[in-house]
């Protein structure tokens, strides 16, 4: 929970209670990273396969895309890696944020090399896209993951029986 909301309620809102987000968050969370590792892994495999059948190239066009067997085991490791942060949140935090870390960094050095027409990981405009659609949504997944270090927790009314008054400060004597 954020730093502020630690603690005991005050006597003011006594009738609300803290419900942490991150539970149902990390959830759906789950289910992108599985969605993204099954997509990562078939693509990079799908690369691998197609580069293992033409044995003498270090690259191949694929769709008008350049593949590379570089471009190939470094998706195998994205995906391998969302897999398993699928299973741990902790992990997850790690693995989301390190994933847009180094995507970044590749759509930067992509970008230059593609410039001066060196080509590390096939970096044409389409594998561009794809280091950055990786970066863009591990930051997101990241995000999603910790909502109440970033929006705190939410809060709910506390349910009242029929005898007792809704009102602040009053409680009926037993």
């Amino acid at each position: 929970m954020a730093r502020d909301t630690r603690g005991p309620v005050p006597g003011e809102t006594a009738d609300i209670r803290r419900v942490s987000l991150t539970s149902a968050h990390w959830s759906g969370a789950r289910r992108w990273l599985a969605a993204q590792a099954v997509l990562v892994g078939v693509s990079a495999v799908a690369i691998l396969i197609i580069l293992g059948a033409s044995r003498d190239q270090d690259s191949v066009m694929v769709a008008h895309v350049r593949v590379s067997w570089t471009l190939g085991w470094c998706l195998v490791g994205v995906a391998v890696a969302t897999g398993a942060a699928a299973l741990w949140r902790r992990l997850a935090l790690f693995v989301t944020a390190s994933i847009s870390v180094a995507a970044l960094t590749l759509v930067v050095v992509c970008a230059v090399a593609g410039a001066h027409h060196s080509h590390p990981f096939g970096s044409t405009t389409a594998v561009l896209l794809v280091w950055a659609a990786l970066f863009c949504y591990n930051l997101a997944v990241a995000i999603w993951l910790v909502p109440d270090h970033i929006e705190g927790p939410a809060w709910l009314t506390l349910r009242r029986s029929s005898g007792q008054s809704s009102t602040p400060g009053s409680r009926r004597s037993t």
